[in-house]
């Protein structure tokens, strides 16, 4: 945008009309001593080309590649083995079963003849034997944990402070024995302990309440039951001494004891037992020195 005005009018206003003016802004009436007003005017637009641009340009290049060709083969292969077998049995022979051979009736009379009083007697001792007495077959699974059916004890025993030195269960398995005695330190010469005995398959069993008390003079070390004899049971004390008792006659128990005399057994019995193929007791001590009564 540009002002312009007429030259005419510039001229004759000369100097006191640029004064007027800048004295007193623009006249609102024109006149011939008064300039025009000022008047906005549009012009053309001018613009000038860049040279620099139509010089440089665009720089590109053009280019291009090609891989070489894919090769490719062809294969196939083909097998074929057909193979044709053929079996048949023969037609099996019966097989013939050997005779069972008949008895010899003399032959197994007498074998029966023979052990006829072997058996007989076998019989009436387990027909007279009570160690399966209440017994009941159970044919559940078995439980693997340990149950505690009873709790046995000797109240003067544990009053003395004795302690249980040996137990043994009769050939029967219905009767369990026990000996006190002391294991601690001490004179055990002169200590009087005890051999009990208790009945697990007697009705009303009392717990604390034996079936046979034995008094024993000195302390009990160790005892076993007779393999064959339910009732018979021996005793090792500390004095050397080796006693058997019955202990199904309570007034008078005792069968047979070692004695003491100069050359009696004097060390601590620790072990008795019945010997294998003899009815008497063998009975082993301290110094492993056997005594055969």
């Amino acid at each position: 945008m540009a002002t312009s005005a007429q030259p005419g009018q510039l001229g004759l206003a000369g100097s006191a009309g640029a004064e007027a003016l800048a004295t007193s802004g623009t006249a609102s009436t024109e006149g011939p001593e008064r300039p025009g007003p000022l008047q906005d005017e549009t012009l053309g637009v001018a613009s000038v080309p860049s040279q620099w641009r139509g010089v440089q340009g665009i720089r590109g290049e053009t280019k291009s590649c090609q891989t070489a060709s894919i090769t490719t083969a062809e294969a196939f292969v083909q097998a074929r083995k057909h193979v044709d077998a053929e079996v048949q049995t023969e037609i099996p022979e019966p097989v013939s079963l050997p005779s069972v051979p008949r008895y010899n009736g003399p032959r197994l009379a007498a074998f029966l003849r023979k052990v006829e009083a072997m058996v007989t007697r076998e019989l009436n001792k387990n027909w007279q034997s009570h160690a399966f007495d209440g017994f009941e077959v159970n044919w559940a699974e078995q439980q693997q944990t340990v149950t505690c059916l009873h709790t046995l004890s000797y109240p003067p025993a544990q009053g003395q402070g004795l302690h249980v030195t040996g137990v043994s269960w009769n050939s029967t398995g219905s009767v369990v024995a026990c000996s006190y005695g002391r294991l601690d330190d001490g004179d055990w010469s002169t200590l009087r302990s005890f051999v009990c005995a208790w009945n697990l398959d007697r009705r009303g069993l009392s717990p604390q309440q034996p079936s046979a008390v034995v008094e024993v003079p000195s302390a009990a070390m160790c005892l076993a039951f007779h393999p064959t004899r339910p009732s018979h049971v021996a005793g090792g004390l500390y004095s050397g001494e080796v006693l058997v008792w019955d202990i199904s006659r309570p007034e008078d128990p005792l069968l047979w004891r070692t004695g003491l005399t100069d050359d009696t057994h004097t060390d601590p019995v620790y072990q008795v037992r019945a010997a294998a193929r003899r009815a008497g007791w063998e009975v082993t001590s301290s110094r492993a020195r056997p005594c055969r009564p």
